[in-house]
């Protein structure tokens, strides 16, 4: 039994209470341009027949990048704020329960936006400056990293994003249709597969 997949580059993400986790899901033909175009080893097309999936943090960014010379065109974090923004934009988003998927052109066109209307420093963002000899210091700029984060997931939910239906939860937004492969949806099989253990 075959299970349709995306065709297109995208986002699946993962939501439970507020929660999220984004993947970015790169398929076989994207691969395939990159080789061609020399942006990737053709190793990726070995190590992921079947597309490539990076969870959307820097340190699986960097690693495919040391791994495949691949690196993704937006940063980790404005990918995290933009979904951030848009998923906090839908109804009951901090009770909501559910996966799916967005279109990578999507998300990516909303970027600019949300780099505009919340500014943070490099500072604020990740610890980047040499860490101090002290606990306290540590400590001190570890409370200014959180406090900052704070401010800044604040920012994001009281963004007005434009395209986004805040009557309706995530799962029911009109987002861009993403082509899928051939194939039974990942729900159905995952559901039959679940009644089978029982």
């Amino acid at each position: 039994m075959s299970i349709s997949v995306p065709r297109e580059r995208c986002y699946y993400y993962e939501c439970s209470s507020g929660k999220f986790r984004l993947t970015l899901f790169l398929p076989p033909a994207t691969l395939k341009n990159l080789i061609k175009d020399k942006k990737v080893k053709e190793q990726v097309l070995i190590d992921f027949p079947d597309g490539a999936d990076l969870d959307c943090t820097e340190p699986d960014f960097n690693d495919f990048q040391k791994e495949y010379g691949y690196r993704h065109p937006f940063n980790a974090d404005d990918l995290q704020n933009t979904f951030y923004a848009i998923f906090s934009s839908t109804q009951g988003w901090n009770s909501y329960r559910g996966t799916g998927l967005i279109h990578a052109d999507e998300l990516e066109a909303k970027i600019p936006d949300i780099q505009d209307a919340v500014k943070m420093s490099p500072l604020e963002t990740e610890e980047k400056i040499d860490s101090p000899a002290n606990f306290e210091d540590r400590y001190r700029n570890r409370l200014k990293v959180v406090a900052a984060k704070i401010r800044n997931e604040k920012d994001l939910r009281e963004l007005i994003v434009q395209g986004i239906d805040r009557r309706r939860p995530i799962h029911k937004q009109k987002f861009k249709s993403i082509k899928m492969s051939s194939g039974k949806k990942p729900n159905e099989v995952f559901s039959l597969l679940q009644n089978k253990k029982q």
